[in-house]
């Protein structure tokens, strides 16, 4: 066999190499290292702010979140697109804001602002600017008062709170949907009150669904607004439960918290005055003091369900 026609030989197993699933996976794993190389030297330019680049929660994981933390931020950069030799930093400042899932130790703090946002490095959250960290550096820059040099940036954390989620409940709804149990003739619930010897016991509502019905037992105890019987007395139920109609069986029902039940209630009928044993009469609550109480009761709530997720 001759020179050529072995080189020619070694030269195809060569580029075969290329098209190998070796080749490929260490490929991706290259391209994985220098684009973190290159996150690692923009983070060097962040004056300190940041220490490293926290993945961002998908879309799907931050659905799960019944709360997250809102951070609102304050971008400084002296930058510039493009080659140095070409173009000159620009002072730049604008207002971020970005949800994430709440960091583990606090995930039990109330909702509201976080009083004191230096015991966590918020600002590792944000996205990383792609500030110029390739240039050669021949390009002109004004330094302004407080520091951000050349190529520069820095995050100001102006202020983080603990969130409601609005679309958990979309989750939890969709999630509902992909589990329901539904049955042939539906699910009855009964509602009642009173002691045992007044004892009273009456349809309340219907769903097709479980987790329908569970949920007008919940609005049964919690405000009781679908009576069937129309008397003087309007409000909650002492205690409901659910039959499954196909069999006449009573559902094993999820109960609410106690604090939800007595936030609901609070809501839907509100305490509106209180006897003073010292002046002998009724006091009646201002609007303020309601809106006070109404506000405490669902911060209690809030707590109550963090720590029984």
């Amino acid at each position: 066999m001759n020179s050529n026609n072995t080189n020619n030989k070694k030269s195809g197993e060569y580029y075969k190499y290329y098209e190998t699933e070796e080749y490929k996976q260490k490929y991706a794993e290259h391209q994985i290292r220098q684009k973190q190389a290159l996150i690692d030297m923009r983070v060097e330019r962040s004056m300190g702010t940041q220490t490293e680049a926290i993945k961002k929660p998908t879309y799907k994981e931050l659905e799960k979140e019944p709360f997250l933390a809102r951070i609102t931020a304050q971008l400084e950069m002296n930058d510039h697109d493009g080659y140095c030799s070409s173009d000159e930093c620009e002072y730049t400042r604008k207002i971020v804001k970005e949800k994430i899932v709440v960091p583990q130790q606090y995930r039990t703090h109330p909702v509201g602002k976080i009083a004191n946002t230096r015991e966590y490095k918020w600002a590792n959250h944000l996205q990383v600017p792609e500030v110029n960290v390739e240039g050669s550096g021949y390009c002109r820059f004004v330094k302004p008062e407080g520091g951000l040099d050349q190529h520069e940036y820095r995050y100001t954390i102006k202020k983080v709170e603990i969130v409601e989620n609005k679309k958990y409940k979309s989750y939890a709804k969709t999630k509902a949907m992909v589990s329901k149990k539904m049955n042939k003739n539906g699910y009855l619930v009964m509602a009642s009150e009173g002691t045992y010897s007044d004892y009273e016991n009456e349809p309340y509502g219907f769903s097709k669904t479980e987790e329908g019905a569970q949920k007008i037992a919940n609005e049964a105890v919690c405000c009781g607004t679908k009576r069937v019987v129309k008397d003087d007395y309007k409000g909650p139920f002492d205690h409901s439960e659910i039959i499954n109609l196909d069999n006449m069986k009573k559902v094993g029902r999820e109960d609410l918290l106690d604090e939800e039940v007595v936030y609901y209630r609070q809501k839907s009928n509100p305490d509106r005055c209180y006897w003073d044993n010292e002046k002998k009469k009724f006091i009646y609550y201002t609007k303020a003091e309601q809106s006070a109480r109404l506000k405490e009761l669902y911060d209690k709530m809030i707590e109550a369900k963090k720590c029984n997720p």
